[in-house]
């Protein structure tokens, strides 16, 4: 039973570290070429969500992947270079990207604990499925010795 937990707990651990989490639709890929991550703030986004067609994709040298920005950041970077107080602007972008890193970590705790969740109401299922099944047959026991 303790090896079962913690080699399930191994499993989700590693298969939500393999999952890429849109930061635009929440969906999940554990296709990476689906996926563009920022260059700047490190998040993920589908190539639709991010206004790109799958033949838009393919052209995308792997240099232009990794220069990838997301609009947010594209956004930052633009007014950056405007703004006389650049200082002020990168904090502000710093602040943002910290609590975006914040906001995945939460989205993937959840995604986690949900797959917990569902495993445990599963084995529950289980259990009172077996539970059941034993009570009839120590009915139908009692039942012959009479």
């Amino acid at each position: 039973s303790t090896v079962f937990f913690v080699h399930f707990s191994v499993y989700f651990y590693f298969s939500i570290i393999m999952n890429f989490m849109c930061v635009k639709c929440f969906d999940t890929s554990t296709h990476k070429d689906d996926i563009l991550e920022c260059s700047t703030c490190k998040t993920f986004l589908q190539f639709y969500c991010a206004g790109y067609s799958e033949t838009n994709l393919k052209k995308f040298s792997n240099n232009t992947k990794t220069k990838f920005n997301c609009t947010v950041c594209q956004i930052d970077i633009h007014k950056f270079q405007k703004s006389p107080n650049n200082q002020k602007s990168e904090n502000k972008v710093n602040s943002i990207n910290h609590m975006e890193k914040n906001i995945k970590e939460l989205m993937n705790s959840i995604y986690f604990m949900s797959s917990q969740f569902d495993h445990f109401n599963n084995k529950i299922d289980t259990i009172v499925s077996e539970l059941k099944n034993i009570k009839l047959v120590n009915e139908k026991i009692i039942a012959k010795i009479r």
